[in-house]
């Protein structure tokens, strides 16, 4: 973990002892450490002298059994792992070992490094003459575990990889996290309660030295990895110490490896919530040992809510992809009537109407819940309103409304969300105000809002811009910031999360590169060095980079040179493969412009300009493997779908089209 952290949250341990009775009786999981567990009775710790230090372990269950080792965090010891060795003692020949320099084991002066640590579990298989073994890792532990995948294989079976990340850029802030100091003044306490050197200042160093640094993983390190290793990346839901794409990029660097994302828990999810953290890791290890018996130790109605929930990467089955589509409604026969779905098959790119799913006034944004088992819609009426309706049916594309909650102003627009669906963000276009509603992933219902909050302004359009309009909210990738595009005051609005309680911080504001370009929308690019705002009002797009505050670099048209007649631009995305391409959608020239990213400049150049076949592309949509775009045409009421040349990124009309009354955003359910 980085250094500077923890050199803050060492200043604030004594608060957090004095703190302690706050954070134990705290009603949500995440805000608790519970007790650091006993390792179960008959225990015969002892020392294997290895890479000339000695390494304490001890060993549960039968010789004959497959071996599992337990690998702690940093500053931690073998204790955690008591509640899962007291559960599968009885199946597996349970290994616990203390890292070099933590719990009871000893250490030298060299610098303690992955590198090392992971050779003194190697040492120590060889030296209890065991090949192989499961391995069950946390944060530390977890990297050791990648690490061997890399890099020794062949002494692995499996890998159940808890809170790792990948590199220093990925590891949070801690010493804001009351949860992750009264560990780290717990684990001190420990240490100096067990460990033969008892040095704590040597250890404190020399682990947040190699957090500073290490590890430094690439995507190409971890092709490394052979193919046939079972491996689970695991977290917690609120992980306090990692970012949430450390995770998600491993999961995706990694083809055979499941992502599960444990609700309700943190980065002590193995104590936080033991029953359920041990089942998966039952779960895990019985598809491998003995798949057929995977049913008897899987319960349906806990494992059905975890997995829905974003969790565990399961092949895409025969179910159709969903298109969900929000709309304008009116009273009329003609009329849209809410939300209507079509089937999507990307073999042929045909869209098969399912018909109205759900009666609502002007969904006119709706949004797919990160869990996939709810959509959310907003109603841009004076009364705004967000609704959460459960997707009752991936055959027919049901939805069953659950509730709604006020948007906190007047024609909400926009809707998105943290990773995890915890928190829904809204724009309220004619009050001028964002909101921050919570998220039940339990039972899909929306919150009332922890903040709602004023912007204010005005710039030089007499229709558009007489006060301020926030077009859209959206969180970057780290989840540290929110950015909101005022449309009305030519401003983005840049806030900070604070995660622990849902509110907003503002902390600064920039303001557009030309007086009337009425920023509209905004995202990231893939390592969040640039922001991409569209400009509705001069048809542009400005480029910013985003660190340490945004700065206008490149503003391109999104227009032909030629082209004289009133356009107003709409929407943004980046493809989500190749990240080397944007697209944007022009209503006037009624035309989808993509550009070739330059990842290292960020700057943007045309490529090409597509006609939409209708009028007024409101929104469009890419499909998640980046071969199709969907548009929805306002006013021609039409969707039409686009092939995607995922090399050269540029669109091809396909002869699927579908009539839909004033369609005005796109979602997709890929099953």
């Amino acid at each position: 973990m980085m250094l500077s952290a923890f050199i803050a949250l060492m200043c604030f341990l004594p608060y957090i002892t004095a703190q302690n009775s706050t954070i134990l009786y705290s009603k949500s999981r995440w805000l608790q450490l519970p007790p650091t567990p006993k390792l179960p009775l008959q225990l015969i710790g002892q020392y294997a002298k290895i890479n000339d230090i000695g390494i304490w372990y001890t060993i549960y269950g039968s010789n004959n059994a497959t071996s599992l080792l337990f690998l702690h965090g940093g500053f931690a010891n073998s204790n955690y792992w008591g509640l899962q060795v007291e559960e599968l003692k009885s199946f597996y020949r349970c290994i616990l070992m203390d890292s070099r320099g933590q719990g009871r084991s000893f250490t030298t002066s060299t610098d303690i490094t992955y590198d090392l640590m992971t050779s003194d579990v190697i040492a120590l298989l060889d030296y209890l003459n065991i090949e192989r073994v499961h391995l069950v890792g946390w944060s530390d532990g977890a990297i050791i575990g990648l690490n061997l995948a890399m890099n020794h294989p062949n002494r692995l079976i499996s890998l159940f990889a808890f809170g790792a990340n990948y590199g220093p850029t990925g590891v949070k802030d801690v010493s804001t996290s009351p949860v992750f100091m009264t560990y780290l003044e717990r684990t001190k306490t420990e240490y100096e309660a067990m460990n033969p050197v008892n040095n704590y200042s040597n250890l404190y160093n020399n682990l947040t030295s190699m957090w500073a640094k290490f590890p430094n993983w690439t995507q190409q390190d971890f092709t490394r990895i052979d193919k046939k290793l079972s491996i689970w990346i695991v977290d917690g839901d609120h992980e306090e110490a990692i970012f949430r794409n450390q995770p998600d990029d491993m999961t995706s660097w990694i083809p055979q490896a499941s992502q599960l994302i444990l609700p309700g828990t943190s980065h002590f999810a193995f104590i936080q919530d033991p029953i359920t953290f041990t089942m998966f890791v039952k779960r895990f290890l019985t598809e491998i040992d003995c798949p057929s018996c995977t049913d008897t130790i899987w319960v349906p109605s806990v494992a059905s809510s975890l997995f829905n929930a974003r969790t565990l990467a399961q092949p895409a089955g025969t179910s159709p992809i969903l298109v969900y589509v929000g709309t304008y409604t009116g009273k009329s026969e003609n009329d849209s009537k809410g939300i209507y779905a079509f089937a999507f098959d990307s073999k042929d790119s045909s869209l098969k109407p399912l018909g109205l799913v759900a009666v609502t006034q002007n969904p006119t944004y709706v949004l797919m819940h990160p869990s996939r088992r709810y959509i959310l819609s907003v109603n841009e009426a004076e009364k705004g309103q967000v609704n959460a309706f459960k997707i009752n049916s991936i055959q027919t594309a049901e939805l069953i409304f659950i509730n709604q909650q006020s948007s906190g102003g007047s024609y909400p627009i926009y809707l998105s969300s943290d990773a995890l669906g915890h928190y829904i963000f809204v724009a309220n276009y004619i009050s001028g105000t964002v909101a921050v509603l919570p998220f039940d992933t339990n039972y899909g219902r929306i919150q009332d809002s922890t903040g709602i909050y004023q912007q204010n302004g005005s710039s030089i359009d007499p229709e558009s811009q007489t006060s301020s309009h926030p077009h859209c909210i959206l969180l970057d990738k780290k989840e540290e910031y929110a950015i909101s595009a005022d449309l009305g005051s030519d401003e983005l609005y840049v806030y900070r999360f604070i995660s622990t309680n849902g509110t907003l911080k503002k902390q600064y504001i920039s303001k557009s590169r030309q007086p009337g370009d009425g920023p509209r929308h905004l995202i990231f690019n893939n390592n969040q060095k640039y922001v991409y705002v569209i400009n509705e009002l001069s048809s542009s797009i400005t480029v910013f980079t985003y660190y340490p505050i945004l700065r206008a670099i490149q503003t391109i048209s999104t227009l032909p040179q030629n082209f004289t007649s009133i356009n107003y631009a709409a929407e943004l995305l980046v493809h989500p493969v190749s990240n080397k391409f944007l697209y944007a959608s022009n209503r006037g020239h009624d035309s989808i412009v993509v550009f070739a990213i330059d990842n290292a400049t960020g700057y943007l150049n045309i490529i090409q300009h597509v006609h939409v076949q209708g009028r007024t592309p409101r929104h469009f949509n890419i499909l998640p493997d980046g071969a199709h775009l969907i548009v929805a045409n306002q006013d021609s009421n039409n969707l039409v779908v686009f092939s995607i040349n995922t090399t050269t990124g540029m669109l091809t009309v396909t002869d699927s089209s579908v009539q839909v009354s004033k369609p005005t955003s796109v979602a997709f359910l890929i099953p």
